[in-house]
């Protein structure tokens, strides 16, 4: 019997979900993915969590448009309003970028000190807080707003003296209280790793979205009865609602995040006008 090869959307609100798109090729080679990075509005987590409703069910919805079989939020702050939210009817499965990463800091370092950093949207939200207190931490949650990471990311400025005092500012206080753990709440901020991983130490273990969200995705494949454990390779779609710039692009390159994909420029307004025409 012939299979159908799973199509996988992700939604990002600009480059920093690439981060968590890596991992799903990587884990999972044989879905297509269709990629949707709201460059034309990013970023996020400056905006009200209304306003991230509106963009993030503008994003989902296109690529419901598109035929996925499933959903992967990796934006932080648009996962933020999703888990606020559960009463939204997707007609897909949905998997976001909070849960999986809280359930690993919590299993691991349950008792010590858990630092959670993110956009202001997101560290405002508390949902960090709420899911590890879910989880029975014990130990001290201690979170920080980064509200420069994801400009810098998007403009290809992710290592240098500026990078290193942006990120000395944000983690200092942090940092004072020898934290265990630091789960970094943006999918924007791997692509700052190193700079963050020289500041805060080798003692201090950086947890990230990317390897057990794509593992969560790869258990909901490998459990369907419809799809079989190997197939042939898949493909990915990279589309933004603005053109991606060349040092941005250089940036994201040099981490291996854009290889031979297809890269197209989207309007989702327009989008929309033609399926109201068609209706």
């Amino acid at each position: 019997m012939t299979t159908r090869i799973k199509r996988i959307g992700v939604f990002d609100s600009g480059v920093g979900g690439l981060t968590v798109l890596s991992h799903l090729s990587q884990r999972i080679p044989t879905a297509d993915f269709i990629y949707l990075g709201d460059l034309a509005r990013v970023p996020y987590g400056t905006r009200s969590l209304e306003v991230v409703a509106r963009y993030t069910g503008e994003g989902l919805s296109y690529l419901l448009r598109q035929g996925v079989d499933a959903l992967v939020i990796a934006c932080h702050t648009a996962s933020t309003w999703y888990h606020l939210h559960r009463n939204i009817e997707i007609a897909v499965p949905v998997f976001d970028v909070l849960q999986p990463a809280t359930v690993e800091a919590a299993t691991r370092f349950g008792d010590g000190r858990i630092g959670v950093i993110g956009t202001r949207a997101t560290i405002e939200g508390g949902v960090y807080e709420k899911l590890l207190q879910q989880l029975s931490v014990t130990g001290e949650i201690v979170t920080a707003a980064c509200p420069l990471f994801v400009p810098l990311v998007e403009e290809g400025w992710v290592s240098g003296p500026i990078v290193e005092l942006v990120v000395a500012r944000y983690l200092k206080d942090m940092c004072s209280r020898r934290i265990d753990a630091l789960i970094l709440g943006c999918t924007h901020y791997p692509l700052l790793r190193p700079v963050i991983e020289a500041y805060v130490g080798s003692d201090v273990e950086i947890i990230e979205a990317g390897p057990p969200v794509s593992a969560r995705v790869r258990t909901w494949i490998t459990s369907d009865s419809e799809a079989p454990p190997e197939q042939q390779a898949g493909s990915v779609r990279l589309c933004f609602t603005a053109p991606l710039g060349s040092e941005s692009r250089e940036t994201l390159a040099s981490f291996g995040l854009i290889q031979n994909w297809t890269v197209e420029t989207v309007n989702l307004s327009d989008q929309e006008r033609k399926d109201g025409a068609r209706g």
